[in-house]
């Protein structure tokens, strides 16, 4: 269904988000809310606790993206593709490759091209589809959600550090 969060709209299956329908390319934003529009959106309140966000913060993230993370991830489309699959695995969803180059907001051939170039250095694995044969599926690897977790955790080290 949709979900309307503040400003965001989120698009959500058997209540797993599948994706924050402001991060698409204008196009496709179109295209997928025309697609619900006969849905009433569900309001959700903004969280109590959302996070100030200041320039030192992004600093302090981008310094640390810098130190833990291989080339791939330092390029804003493929570290938006990175956190999209870690967050889908923490709550159990799936992402076809089609989507997940989406979420890029790269030309579709760039994108997967990107996604290739993460599984050669084994930050993600493929899974066919059970179902359809056509479609792939694309996880974090082991490694790959190892990674995002270092990274996560070391975040959260710099920030209590920069704080007092």
């Amino acid at each position: 269904g949709i979900w309307s969060l503040g400003n965001s709209t989120v698009l959500t299956e058997d209540g797993i988000t599948m994706m924050m329908v402001s991060d698409l390319p204008a196009a496709v934003r179109r295209t997928l809310l025309s697609a619900f529009a006969h849905r009433e959106p569900k309001l959700i309140a903004a969280p109590p606790s959302a996070p100030k966000i200041s320039i030192d913060t992004l600093v302090l993230e981008a310094h640390c993206r810098r130190r833990l993370l291989p080339e791939i991830l330092l390029s804003d489309h493929c570290w938006r593709m990175f956190l999209e699959l870690y967050e889908m695995q923490k709550s159990n969803g799936k992402l076809s490759l089609t989507s997940l180059a989406l979420v890029s907001e790269l030309p579709m051939a760039t994108a997967i091209r990107k996604i290739h170039r993460m599984k050669e250095l084994s930050l993600v694995t493929f899974q066919t589809d059970d179902k359809d044969k056509r479609r792939t599926f694309v996880r974090l690897s082991s490694e790959g959600y190892a990674l995002a977790d270092k990274f996560l955790a070391q975040l959260k080290a710099d920030f209590a550090n920069a704080i007092g």
